[in-house]
């Protein structure tokens, strides 16, 4: 797995997002899950996420594990700044 840092570097006032490129991933099972996931919490808010959604060649959501995720860049967290 490879972690990276995006952003538009341009002067531009934006969230800096961590994308990962991941090999051997079951896109077709991604794509069902996700937009499932989406799907339920519209009939429901206590279901599912809202925030979830996926291409068959890309996946977002997954807010709570977003949360919850600790970079490991080196040895040393990598700060990020916003303004």
């Amino acid at each position: 797995m490879k972690e990276t840092l995006c952003d538009s570097g341009e002067g531009t006032l934006m969230g800096v997002t961590l994308v990962f490129e991941l090999k051997g991933v079951n896109w077709p099972y991604v794509f069902i899950y996700n937009n499932w996931n989406r799907l339920i919490s519209k009939m429901n808010s206590r279901w599912g996420d809202p925030h979830a959604g996926a291409t068959l060649r890309a996946a977002w959501g997954y807010g709570e594990q977003a949360l919850e995720y600790k970079p490991k860049i080196g040895s040393t967290p990598l700060p990020i700044l916003l303004h």
